[in-house]
């Protein structure tokens, strides 16, 4: 990536090809090395992902020391030639470490609010935008206040322990994983809700260092920090009790 372009923020598109599968957009500013590692961990991981069309996930990952992408996923109902449904339709944002402790102001609500209407528009995809120019334009994105509420049950004194628990685990470099039922696609907030608040928490050099997936299907996701439901997480064989919190 251009090292002289150090406040742009980059977009990128991946998507499903019928020919060529899972294929990621224009990689122009992007290294090779680079282009690889979006390319193999922007998606979260898993399979039988039909089970759950609707749901969304966010993923946070380096790709270098100076650069971090944040990708955007959602499943789809659209079929493969095949006929399976299931299709992950995902969005990359890829931007300056140093822009990031700005940028983790939005909550994932927030962030997923905006990529969306982004998306919607067609707008920074596959081209630098001075970060300048992403913050006055998103900054006029309406955002309703079910986007940015959380929910006060899930931060009540008796949750704080196992969060600083999880905070704690973060800040040694251990992994963690978040579980609990999945009943319907709404019930997935209580997740992004304990991402977003040990993500507001995390000391200030973490921040952008951390990787995590607030969705995902399998527990040899590449992330640090992610989050599965607890009927794809019983399937699973081999994994820590020490890494697993379950969120009622």
């Amino acid at each position: 990536m251009n090292a002289n372009v150090d406040k742009n923020i980059y977009v990128l598109k991946y998507y499903y090809d019928d020919q060529q599968g899972y294929t990621l957009s224009n990689n122009d500013y992007l290294t090779q090395d680079n282009y690889y590692k979006i390319q193999k961990f922007a998606q979260p991981y898993g399979q039988k992902w039909f089970k759950y069309i609707g749901i969304e996930s966010v993923k946070q990952f380096p790709i270098s020391k100076e650069y971090l992408a944040i990708s955007y996923s959602k499943i789809s109902s659209q079929k493969d030639e095949l006929g399976r449904t299931g299709i992950l339709d995902t969005y990359v944002v890829v931007m300056p470490a140093s822009q990031y402790n700005f940028l983790i102001a939005w909550n994932l609500r927030i962030y997923k609010t905006v990529i969306k209407q982004l998306i919607n528009e067609n707008m920074f995809i596959n081209k630098y935008i001075p970060l300048s120019d992403f913050i006055r334009i998103t900054s006029k994105i309406q955002v309703s206040i079910s986007d940015i509420s959380y929910y006060p049950e899930y931060y009540s004194p008796s949750t704080h322990p196992q969060i600083d628990k999880i905070i704690n685990r973060i800040v040694k470099g251990k992994k963690v994983i978040l579980t609990s039922s999945f009943q319907s696609n709404s019930t997935w907030h209580k997740i992004e809700n304990y991402f977003n608040h040990v993500l507001l928490r995390l000391p200030y050099k973490i921040r952008s260092n951390i990787s995590y997936t607030t969705f995902c299907l399998s527990n040899n996701e590449s992330t640090q920090f992610f989050g599965i439901p607890s009927e794809e997480f019983a399937t699973l064989n081999s994994f820590n009790k020490d890494d697993v919190f379950i969120i009622p």
